[in-house]
């Protein structure tokens, strides 16, 4: 297998880029970046094609709704704010606390907004009701990490109070407690079967858990700086890592075995996310640029990646 750097996007004078997604369909990625600018990038061409500068603070975490019409942001000026993602014009902004928004996540039929804050709330907007939100209280710091489980029914909230939270979303009580980081909790993300969660914090390990039993699977400790991004590849057999050491770490999901460092970056890296199809991975950096990697065939036996050379550089807008 070959791991390609296939592109660079250059985010420029808008700053570093602190969170990344792609649409469902593929086709577009979604940035949030220093200077509040939320941006879509045509993943073909490489070029943004459409900027919004939607929050007078940095942009901390950004998400598609799984139809990709819509598209949620966090900002340090604490607002969460859903966009029309065809125009990135604004439909609805959420301002739960006079206090920074960490994080924002949609469940899996789209239809609720999970926002994590600065004085530790969660709070669920059922979206398109006049009813107020649900909050679930427990984190004592910033919650800067959300994720809902796949069947929708779980949510996997991360503080910077060291704590990894499981919620009922139904009842939104709480469910347990996954003890381990000895540092803040940055970012947490499900397997696509929901039998495993991945953590990565202050202490600079990211984690393996089981969901059902949560047991410690695998405890993953090469980064030598905090670990800022975890993420699963849609077939769940690759976990990504991130952090603040600009590397890039692959994982067989199963053994904790690594599989690739990939370096391209100068500085910090603070979010990384595969293309739903799991040929991409995208990583965003306080280096201000943002690397499309390929992943390229495998075939069976065959041993761990390797980094080809990169292709092209591209800027955007």
């Amino acid at each position: 297998m070959l791991v390609q750097r296939n592109r660079v996007l250059d985010n420029g004078r808008d700053g570093a880029v602190f969170a990344a997604a792609f649409s469902p369909q593929g086709a577009l990625l979604a940035t949030g970046d220093a200077h509040g600018s939320v941006k879509l990038w045509d993943v073909a061409s490489g070029q943004a094609c459409a900027a919004r500068k939607g929050h007078s603070s940095a942009v901390q975490s950004v998400a598609f709704a799984p139809d990709g019409r819509s598209l949620a942001s966090a900002g340090l000026d604490g607002a969460a704010t859903i966009w029309e993602s065809s125009d990135l014009r604004s439909r609805v902004s959420f301002r739960p606390e006079e206090s920074p928004v960490w994080s924002v996540a949609f469940n899996p039929t789209g239809r609720l907004l999970a926002v994590g804050t600065g004085p530790g709330d969660v709070r669920l907007y059922q979206l398109g009701s006049s009813e107020g939100p649900v909050v679930l209280e427990g984190h004592t710091r910033d919650v800067h990490a959300l994720a809902f489980s796949p069947d929708g029914r779980t949510l996997a909230t991360g503080g910077e109070d060291m704590k990894t939270m499981l919620w009922d979303v139904g009842s939104g009580r709480r469910q347990g407690m996954l003890p381990g980081h000895l540092g803040g909790v940055n970012d947490v993300a499900f397997s696509p079967d929901g039998r495993f969660l991945a953590t990565g914090g202050n202490d600079m390990t990211a984690r393996i858990w089981s969901t059902a039993t949560r047991d410690l699977r695998a405890a993953l400790t090469d980064h030598y700086g905090l670990v800022e991004a975890v993420a699963f590849s849609p077939d769940g057999r690759i976990l990504a890592t991130a952090g603040q050491d600009s590397a890039i770490f692959l994982w067989c999901a199963k053994s904790g075995r690594r599989l690739a460092k990939l370096e391209g970056h100068a500085d910090a890296v603070w979010a990384a996310a595969w293309s739903n199809n799991g040929k991409t991975l995208a990583s965003a950096s306080e280096d201000r640029t943002v690397v499309l990697w390929d992943m390229l065939a495998q075939d069976e036996g065959e041993p761990s990646p390797e980094l080809a050379p990169p292709t092209a550089f591209l800027a955007g807008v």
